[in-house]
């Protein structure tokens, strides 16, 4: 044991038993069981001694002796010094915890935003304290960080982030937009609040350095008239049962983001009280957490009750044709996406239907579809509190957020409001058996 030779350790020994007043009551027996004990306790003040002498040569080191007159000296700080703590955990510690508190959105957070915790390891040493990092290091991320490549993984692939920036300079290659700098930023901002928490950091260096977001194209939502040539158009794929079918048309009902419907399983389809729903929650009906559910946001995860025009449509017949050929997944026909989205090819047609329709602004878009609810919503009288419990948005007022309007109980309200949202009177139609030509 590393303690029996440490000096000093048996003299600390005898003087705390001694306090105790009970050097002479020990037995040989007993002395050596409380050895173990006192050894934790003896390296702990260690420990912490030297972390203060680490504090105080690095506060020295940082000061700069500016006058000396007769017993008073007179020093200026260092400019933003950093003086080390006990405690202290460095940039790739966090960032590990930050992960590990994730749970099971890490992997998510990885295909994400792992590129910028990749960043402050790699400019910044993963060693450094994250204490230590400054406002002024945050900013030469961020200004770093729009020299990149985009994609600069898979273009030069085992490069580090330096060397990817001075090839891609080099190849003439596309940066990284400003909206993707912001996103990073932002997850920066995440990390370092984590950090706070525990207090490993002492301030957020990334408030006020967000870049304010840049729409470049304004998405629109489709008109009635648009919609009827868009579905219109997928005679074929509705008689396939294709989610290029499905996706769109629970979308364009209900408001969702593309990846929460895409992923869904076919016993996520459930009724309460004669309602069918879509049950988008972490947790099963036993409680237990499901492992298969990604959802963007917290408020993402909700009861959604199904649009009476997707009913009338044929999707619970849909449903329990998948349910009843032993089928796991809703949609067969999507694939999952190397950065972990079920949407990536779906999205990509969208976009070549609508030019091919006639629509090729890029303002048009599958997303387009949640903006055409959410105006339909308001419209047709919906509250922020019903919008945002059905869209899955966040909420916007604190009496919002302590509500249960998202929950499996309230489906039945939630449908009675759903099914005032019209499109502006468009219809799915009922199912053909027979397709018509295109």
């Amino acid at each position: 044991m590393a303690w029996v030779k440490v000096p000093g350790f048996d003299e600390a020994l005898d003087g705390a038993v001694a306090a105790g007043g009970a050097l002479g009551a020990l037995t040989p027996v007993t002395r050596e069981k409380i050895r173990p004990a006192f050894a934790r306790a003896f390296f702990e003040v260690e420990r912490h001694r030297e972390a203060e002498r680490s504090r105080a040569a690095s506060f020295l080191a940082a000061l700069s002796i500016s006058s000396l007159t007769g017993s008073q000296l007179v020093v200026t700080p260092g400019s933003g010094a950093y003086q080390p703590r006990e405690g202290d955990r460095t940039v790739k510690e966090v960032i590990a915890m930050f992960k590990l508190s994730k749970g099971r959105d890490a992997g998510l957070l990885e295909k994400t935003h792992g590129y910028v915790f990749r960043a402050l390891e790699e400019l910044f040493g993963p060693e450094k304290p994250l204490r230590a990092v400054t406002r002024q290091d945050v900013r030469d991320l961020l200004e770093f960080l729009a020299t990149l490549p985009s994609n600069s993984s898979k273009i030069y692939p085992g490069v580090d982030l330096r060397e990817a920036a001075k090839r891609g300079a080099a190849d003439g290659k596309p940066t990284l937009a400003p909206n993707t700098i912001r996103s990073y930023a932002i997850s920066l901002k995440g990390l370092f609040a984590f950090a706070m928490a525990d207090g490993w950091a002492d301030s957020n260096p990334v408030d006020g350095l967000t870049p304010t977001k840049l729409n470049k194209i304004k998405r629109k939502a489709f008109a009635k008239e648009q919609l009827d040539v868009l579905f219109g158009a997928l005679t074929k794929r509705r008689a396939a049962n294709s989610a290029y079918w499905w996706v769109p048309a629970i979308l364009a009902f209900h408001g969702a983001r593309a990846n929460e419907i895409s992923q869904l399983f076919v016993e996520d389809v459930k009724e309460v009280d004669g309602v069918a729903y879509l049950d988008m929650t972490y947790f099963d009906d036993d409680g237990e957490l499901l492992d298969r559910r990604t959802l963007k946001t917290r408020p993402s995860e909700r009861c959604l009750p199904i649009h009476d025009e997707l009913v009338a449509a044929g999707f619970l017949d849909f449903v329990e044709m998948r349910r009843a050929t032993g089928e796991e997944r809703l949609f067969g026909d999507l694939r999952l996406s190397g950065r972990g989205y079920w949407t990536h090819e779906l999205s990509k047609w969208w976009g070549r239907h609508c030019d091919a329709c006639g629509y090729p602004e890029k303002a048009f878009v599958l997303h387009s579809l949640r903006h055409g609810w959410k105006d339909s919503a308001t419209a047709n009288g919906l509250s922020d509190t019903v919008i945002n419990a059905i869209g899955g948005w966040g909420a916007e007022s604190e009496r919002e957020k302590y509500g249960d309007q998202r929950t499996r109980a309230k489906v039945p309200e939630n449908a009675i409001f759903l099914n005032r949202v019209t499109l502006g009177g468009f219809k799915l139609g009922p199912p053909r058996s027979v397709p018509e030509p295109i």
